[in-house]
């Protein structure tokens, strides 16, 4: 670890119980929208729902995984992917009421447009705000739509 760095541990998302019941649901509503779509001739969108109802499954499986998050003067490092400064645009910390405060960050790539890494007490919030500052702009932004709807299904 470098002198200048920041170094945590955090899990990928927070792991949701899911109830046989659960996954029975997701079938049930899959095959009916799969059954309704073939019905009117779309066969195409039909293989699509099982599919996505097969990965949404798959995911609500898999248990979180605890990653190394470090902020150093090169990049931000998370397990062995290293983000570059000159390819992020700006970051925020965000602080919300009765929430483990977040690192928003907007990216220039095109498949992950944005990092929501959460900051554990004892890596401080101030002091990541503080590090941040001399690589990159502040601005004010908040976790994509899709990222929440993530949180909430627990993904």
């Amino acid at each position: 670890m470098a002198e200048h760095s920041l170094l945590w541990h955090a899990p990928t998302h927070e792991g949701t119980p899911r109830s046989t019941d659960w996954f029975w649901a997701l079938g049930i509503v899959a095959l009916c929208g799969a059954i309704l779509a073939v019905i009117f001739s779309n066969i195409l969108l039909g293989i699509i729902i099982l599919l996505g109802a097969g990965i949404l499954a798959a995911l609500a499986m898999r248990p979180p995984r605890d990653c190394e998050i470090e902020l150093n003067d090169s990049g931000i490092r998370i397990d062995a992917a290293l983000y570059p400064y000159r390819s992020l645009k700006s970051y925020w910390v965000a602080e919300e009421e009765g929430r483990v405060p977040h690192l928003v960050v907007s990216t220039s790539s095109f498949l992950n447009p944005q990092l929501v890494l959460p900051i554990p007490e004892e890596a401080g919030a101030e002091r990541v705000r503080i590090h941040m500052r001399k690589h990159i702009k502040e601005e004010e932004q908040y976790e994509s739509f899709f990222s929440r709807i993530g949180e909430v299904f627990g993904f």
